[in-house]
């Protein structure tokens, strides 16, 4: 960091965890600050993004971050998606006592970190959302789980079922997947949910494997609710390649889509034609309110900014508003500030996400 200059870092999933074009992340990397640096930047200073793809991959993210911090000498990091790479980057993060920033993953890995910030609510979070959706809006009893097998998923699985549970909801089928299932181990875990008669199922796994399951359930016509918590499931991308055999999923999310940015922040569209040209997509509205959110939390900090002095302001209690994501507070204990996130709905009429209730909680449904 200068006196004109912060340079953040940010890893992201570009191959291996959808099927995203392979600019798709980095071209939006640094738009929110582009058009934050017209009005100024940040108290006089502008922000350099340092890009670094983890190949969906926790060895290479912390292999991305170190070189971020060691060399390129990033102020702060941020993690777009992927709870593997974020917490092995936030971790990594906190031995060098760099402020570390995602949208919210798991719980497990992150809950002891100083410099870690969720900024939406974790997968766990999300449970008694998800549960009041579908015991009293979808009206439905019978449910499956599939979630991957990773070890940092396994609290957000024990965290859904026990919710679920409680609600009395009949959990027919409870199933782990390998994060980079095969074809047969998909095929046959939608044979296995067809059998299990569930109405709707709770997914929280990568999208490339969403989407083959939902394919393979589809041919055996079989087609329940798919939903789950947020990140990437919610992505345009996944719509356009998972429909029809997606149905009308329900997936939270950390950003709204496409059909509310507008009314939400009527910036983003316009800077993104301005400094990328072309359509917006979703993954810019991601990585704006990422940026966003970290905006207010520089400057509630001041000029006179030090990593000591941003931990302490966001151990402040104060209330962070992007109006993009959810607002967000911790204190000195809490790092999983978020307690709203929108819900999206596929349409494969149209191939897309929308925004089908915005900054939602339990209570809501």
């Amino acid at each position: 960091m200068t006196p004109t200059k912060i340079r953040i870092g940010v890893h992201a999933p570009v191959t291996g965890a959808a099927p995203f074009p392979e600019s798709t992340f980095e071209k939006s990397k640094d738009l929110y600050w582009k058009y934050l640096a017209e009005t100024g930047g940040v108290h006089g200073r502008n922000v350099e993004v340092v890009f670094r793809d983890d190949e969906f991959d926790p060895t290479k993210a912390v292999q991305g971050c170190r070189d971020m911090v060691e060399k390129e000498k990033v102020f702060a990091l941020i993690g777009v998606a992927g709870a593997d790479q974020i917490t092995a980057c936030a971790r990594y993060a906190e031995t060098r006592g760099v402020p570390y920033f995602s949208a919210g993953v798991n719980e497990d890995g992150l809950s002891d970190l100083n410099s870690y910030f969720a900024l939406s609510q974790t997968y766990s979070q999300q449970s008694d959302t998800l549960v009041s959706l579908i015991k009293n809006t979808m009206h439905v009893t019978n449910i499956a789980v599939v979630v991957a097998s990773n070890a940092a998923l396994n609290e957000a699985n024990k965290n859904f079922i026990y919710a679920a549970t409680q609600a009395g909801l009949h959990i027919v089928r409870a199933s782990r997947v390998a994060k980079t299932a095969s074809d047969a181990e998909l095929l046959a875990e939608a044979n296995q949910l067809k059998n299990s008669g569930a109405q709707a199922v709770y997914l929280l796994m990568a999208p490339v494997n969403f989407i083959k399951l939902a394919t393979n359930a589809q041919a055996q016509a079989y087609s329940p609710t798919w939903l789950g918590p947020g990140i990437t499931n919610g992505f345009q991308i996944v719509a356009q390649a998972g429909c029809p055999s997606i149905g009308s999923a329900k997936f939270l999310s950390p950003f709204p889509q496409l059909d509310a940015i507008d009314e939400l922040d009527p910036n983003y569209r316009n800077a993104y034609t301005r400094y990328i040209g072309g359509p917006a997509d979703d993954i810019g509205i991601l990585q704006w309110g990422l940026a966003k959110s970290l905006h207010q939390v520089l400057l509630a900090t001041g000029p006179d900014l030090s990593r000591q002095s941003l931990l302490a302001t966001l151990t402040s209690g104060q209330t962070f508003k992007s109006n993009v994501f959810p607002d967000v507070r911790y204190d000195g204990r809490i790092r999983f500030g978020a307690s709203r996130m929108h819900l999206l709905e596929a349409d494969c009429a149209t191939r897309s996400w929308k925004t089908a209730r915005r900054f939602v909680s339990r209570a809501d449904f």
